[in-house]
Order: C-alpha cells, then sequence, then structure tokens
C-alpha cells in the first residue's frame, strides 16, 4: 500500500533576482532529490518542482553526500533527480558514476544535470549521461526551467506515474506494481496466472557485457539459497526463470511490508522485543544451513500476514566457509549503516558479521535512528571508531547490554553466536518485559548488568 503523508508547504524566497512564493497543504506520494551544494539554488529548484508537481515531496543534499542518497536501498523513494555538479573533484566524479549507473536501470527516476559551462556539458554528452536533461547555468531562468520541466513530466517515465509500461513483458505474469530498485535489479509486484495470486518479482537483465554472466549467476544462486533455505524463516522463492534477455525470480509477496515500515518512529513497545527475537530466530536458521546474510536491514525484513517475519535479499549472501577465508572481496557491499566494521573494511567474515547488523536493526527499531550517523563511508567508519557503542537512552537502558554485545567495534567482544544473542535477548528482555525466562548468563554477559 502507498505510504501518504499530510504537509505542509511553505516556500519563498530570492534567487537570481527572481521572487518566488507557494504554500500548500497537500498528501505527498512521490519524492524528489535536489544534489546542489547552494542551498539557495535547492530552495528555487524545488519551488519549480512542486509547482510542476504539486504533490511531490523533496529531499536535498550536498554532493558529496549524494551517493548515500543515490544508493541501491534508497533508489526506489526518487520519480526525479535533480544534480547540479561538474567533473571536477573526486566528490563530482563519483556521483556521476553513480548516475550513470541508474540511467542503466531499465526502469529509472527522470534526471536533469545543470553544468557550469559548455565544456562539461560536452563531456557529459559525450557518455551515458546524455539520456538526461540538460541545462547550462547561464540558462537557469524560470521560464526555462518550467520548459524543461513540462518536457519531463510529458514524457511520462517518471517513477511511479507510468512505471509498469515500461516493465518487461515475462509469460504468466501481470506486472502490477514497483516495490524496490537497485542498479542490477528491478522487484515488482505481480499477479501470477498459475498460482493465482500476487507474488514479488526480482528481474535482471541478462546483458552481453562482461558483467552479464556474474548478474545472471548470482540471480540464480540467489533462487537456488532461497530453496535451501526453506520457507519458514525467508521468504519462499517459487520460480526462476529466464525470457527476452532477463532472469527473474519469484517469490512470496508480503502485504504487510517491512519491518522499518510497521516501526517507523522510536518507541518502547513490547512487541518491537517479540518481532526482533523472531528475526534472531531466522538469523539462527540461515547460520545453520550454512550460510552468511550479509545485508540485513529494516527493509530486507518483511512481515507476513500471520505476522512471521521472513528474512528477504540474498544476493550479496555467502557460505560462511568461504567467508571466512575470502578476505578483499566484500568493500562496500551491502548498507553501510548496518554493515559491520569488518565488512567495510573487507576482511573475513563470520556469524559475528550478522551478529552486528542485526544490533543496528535493534538499535533503529527502538530508536527510529542508526546507531552511527554519517553521509560516506568514512564518515560513518570515523563516527564508529570515535565513539563506544550508542547509548539508547535511560528510557531504554535495560536493552542497553545487547548493543553492546551486538554493536562492538572488535568482534571478539560481541555474541559469538545467534544462539548466545537469542539467550541474551531472553535474559536481558526478560528482565525488562518479562516476557521470556530469566535465563542465567555467562559471567561475562553478567557483567554487563553492573
Amino acid at each position: 500500500m502507498e505510504q501518504l503523508e499530510t504537509i505542509e508547504i511553505h516556500v519563498q524566497g530570492n534567487w537570481n533576482g527572481e521572487e518566488y512564493h507557494h504554500e500548500d497543504k497537500i498528501i505527498m506520494k512521490r519524492c524528489a532529490l535536489v544534489i546542489a551544494d547552494d542551498p539557495a539554488f535547492r530552495d528555487w529548484i524545488g519551488w519549480h518542482i512542486t509547482r510542476q508537481w504539486p504533490k511531490m515531496m523533496l529531499e536535498h543534499t550536498r554532493v558529496v553526500n549524494a551517493p548515500m542518497y543515490l544508493d541501491r536501498a534508497q533508489l526506489s523513494r526518487y520519480q526525479l533527480i535533480v544534480v547540479r555538479q561538474g567533473f571536477s573533484s573526486f566528490s563530482e566524479m563519483t556521483t556521476g558514476i553513480f548516475l550513470l549507473r541508474i540511467l542503466n536501470l531499465e526502469v529509472h527516476p527522470e534526471i536533469l544535470l545543470i553544468f557550469e559551462n559548455n565544456e562539461q556539458l560536452r563531456a557529459a554528452r559525450s557518455t551515458k549521461l546524455a539520456l538526461a536533461s540538460s541545462l547550462l547555468a547561464s540558462e537557469l531562468s524560470s521560464s526555462r526551467v518550467s520548459t524543461v520541466m513540462q518536457d519531463i513530466a510529458s514524457r511520462e517515465k517518471v517513477v511511479g506515474q507510468s512505471v509498469v509500461e515500461g516493465a518487461p513483458t515475462i509469460p504468466g505474469y501481470r506486472i502490477i506494481e514497483p516495490l524496490a530498485g537497485t542498479y542490477t535489479a528491478t522487484v515488482y509486484r505481480a499477479f501470477s496466472e498459475e498460482r493465482g495470486e500476487d507474488v514479488a518479482i526480482k528481474i535482471r537483465e541478462l546483458q552481453s557485457s562482461k558483467y552479464g554472466e556474474g548478474q545472471q549467476l548470482t540471480l540464480r544462486q540467489e533462487f537456488e539459497t532461497l530453496r535451501k533455505l526453506g520457507d519458514q524463516y525467508v521468504a519462499p522463492a517459487y520460480e526462476y526463470g529466464e525470457t527476452g534477455g532477463i532472469a527473474y525470480l519469484t517469490m512470496e509477496y508480503c502485504r504487510r511490508g517491512s519491518i522499518g515500515e510497521l516501526f517507523a518512529k522510536a518507541g518502547r513497545s513490547v512487541s518491537r522485543v517479540d518481532y526482533l527475537r523472531r528475526v534472531a530466530e531466522a538469523l539462527r536458521h540461515v547460520h545453520e544451513v550454512g550460510f552468511l546474510h550479509l545485508d540485513l536491514k529494516p527493509n530486507n525484513v518483511l512481515i507476513r500476514q500471520d505476522g512471521v517475519p521472513l528474512l528477504i535479499d540474498f544476493g550479496i549472501s555467502k557460505r560462511i566457509i568461504v567467508a571466512r577465508y575470502q578476505e578483499g572481496r566484500n568493500f562496500s557491499v551491502g548498507s553501510p549503516h548496518f554493515m559491520s566494521p569488518e565488512q567495510i573494511r573487507g576482511d573475513t567474515l563470520d556469524e559475528r558479521s550478522d551478529i552486528y547488523s542485526f544490533g543496528a536493526l535493534w538499535y533503529r527499531i527502538f530508536t527510529g535512528r542508526v546507531p552511527f550517523q554519517g553521509g560516506s563511508f568514512d564518515a560513518i567508519k570515523f563516527a564508529r571508531e570515535r565513539t563506544d557503542t550508542p547509548s539508547m537512552g535511560y528510557a531504554l537502558r535495560q536493552y542497553q547490554p545487547i548493543v553492546d554485545r551486538t554493536l562492538a567495534n572488535d568482534r571478539e567482544q560481541r555474541f559469538s553466536s545467534v544462539e548466545e544473542l537469542i539467550d541474551g535477548i531472553d535474559y536481558f528482555a526478560g528482565q525488562a518485559t518479562g516476557m521470556y525466562p530469566k535465563l542465567t548468563m555467562p559471567a561475562a554477559a553478567e557483567g554487563l548488568t553492573a
């Protein structure tokens, strides 16, 4: 179900000698991202966006932080991306790479690029950035920008308006709506004629480039991994297939959404402990079968109609026996706010890497925040190194030992297994809520309550 939010908008100011003003009380359904370093420009271009699409939600960021907003986990939020930058700094070059990846997707947001001079514009048009709309800074006027916005709207390619129209045709399935998008795959809700019900269908192109075979195997291996894990703790996989230059897999569609949507705001409800304990049980099962998840985060825990949480997205999962000896192959793969320090560094991995991600999930579900703030890998890494494990606050102090034993930078200080983690939840959460037996914990854990 589409998430709606009613807010009041009041925008006014003066930019480049032109005054503008707009106010309204609207229901927001869609989102646009403005990437620029000049806050006055961000407000001005945002005003033009809301004139063209009165129900558009706006997000702003500086160029240096753009990769975090263009991350594969965030991309499906945006219907329009406006970028004002050149190609002179490392941040601008990095943002350009991310934009090229987006334009390689079969379904992607509309992109408007604004350059400072003709040299930058020519450089962009020599690459696939030519597929995006573009303007020179010298052309920035209300009339010119309004014309470009109208051209974008007339193409009706903005995600959320006609995305099904651009979706691939797969025999036996009727695409209904997009659910998520990444650089390599798009997930839709679709009706399965054979099953007579809605399913989630993950689609990747079988490209002719050197990356094509690897992507094909990744999707097939994800399907095989899901089948090995069964359907009690993970979203069951139904079918893998290839047709018309694409590979796809289908799995259960969960109408209730993710645990992140269920607990979008901070809170202390006992039900949060119950849901998270069942997530830990699912993680224990994954480890027992011999796999690491490596991308545990709120959007990758879905809620079945009966309330049972299911793990999804095993696209970067690894067999434990491989991860323990595979060094330097995992850098920057995953979601940085939920990745373990060793995963960011590219070190060998084990079960404690998933335990760290669980701790970040635990912290987010209760506090409404990620444990370490930052707009880049380096910023998050610095935040971790300069502070101890984050505090959950006085009201949630009973759960602090769980955070301390999951989010420790040194994995030797974390719970050694998910089984020990579950015992910790039963002990510390049992003390706080009375939900679980107050088990006798090892001496090391007992010391945390002092």
